[in-house]
């Protein structure tokens, strides 16, 4: 069923690979159909990602409003991230798309003002001599996926639910979707945009992760799986996230070595990327500012 709903939408970051094989051709057609469907239609660019959509019919109600306001099913909620989602999504992280990124998530007034302060939060990290290509793919996956986790959590939190939220930290040696975006960093290092998925959810021989010197490989797989599997049957011992409280926002980290949490992970870099929303990302964001 997930994935009836998943291929019967439209999913942006299949624009960024393969331009006219017919999965890329499907997809620009569904994005022209949200946006002659859109009401507010200069708004479609910054819903790239954002749009809910069941069964093609798009939710009216903003589901991060119904979260604030404590209209949903109040189930344990685990929200996973990777270090590098952009290289995943946009081909080579090229400087052009990143930037060109972060003017539709920034105000444009605020584009220099923000990336020097973010830089600045780094620095005082100890992440020194950040090339401006890492610097702008480092903005914008914490703008899109690691602030905006941040912020459901709260929401989730807030609305009486209970959040955690995980950094997948392990490099992957199997990432062929990742490859097909940005062959020179995905597998060589990076952690791509979704890589996690083919490991919480292994598949079986002779596809995915197996075959010679990929016996370690497959083996941690296994263990995340396991761990995530165990989270969805509500089994709290056997799993290693941690519920997300505002006072120490704990992100559990994870990978081959075992798991730990960072309390406030990318705290002081959301702190300076939240305070300028772009005029065309969705409403439950702009209302925060």
């Amino acid at each position: 069923a997930a994935t009836v709903l998943w291929s019967g939408d439209w999913v942006a970051e299949e624009l960024s690979r393969n331009p006219f094989s017919p999965k890329w051709v499907k997809n620009v057609g569904g994005l022209l159909q949200f946006f002659l469907a859109s009401k507010n239609r200069e708004e479609v660019a910054g819903m790239l990602g954002w749009h809910a959509v069941v069964d093609g019919i798009t939710v009216p109600e903003e589901p991060r409003e119904a979260v604030r306001k404590g209209n949903f099913h109040k189930v344990p909620v685990l929200m996973t991230f990777s270090k590098n989602e952009t290289y995943g999504c946009i081909p080579s992280g090229a400087s052009v798309s990143v930037n060109m990124g972060l003017k539709f998530t920034l105000k444009k007034e605020d584009q220099d003002r923000a990336k020097s302060a973010y830089n600045q939060t780094l620095i005082a990290q100890g992440i020194k001599g950040t090339t401006e290509e890492s610097l702008s793919n480092q903005m914008l996956t914490d703008k899109l996926w690691t602030c905006d986790a941040r912020s459901l959590a709260d929401d989730l939190t807030a609305g009486g639910g209970r959040a955690h939220v995980g950094m997948f930290w392990h490099s992957p040696l199997y990432d062929p979707v990742g490859m097909m975006t940005s062959p020179a960093h995905c597998t060589k290092g990076a952690t791509c945009h979704a890589a996690e998925m083919l490991y919480v959810l292994p598949q079986a021989v002779p596809f995915g992760i197996n075959g010679k010197g990929m016996e370690a490989e497959l083996a941690f797989s296994q263990r995340y799986s396991e761990s995530f599997l165990a989270f969805v049957h509500g089994k709290d011992n056997a799993h290693p996230w941690k519920v997300w409280d505002k006072e120490t926002e704990p992100v559990t980290f994870y990978d081959k070595t075992g798991s730990w949490v960072v309390p406030h992970y990318r705290k002081p870099q959301c702190d300076v990327l939240d305070r300028s929303v772009g005029d065309h990302l969705p409403a439950f964001m702009r209302a925060k500012v």
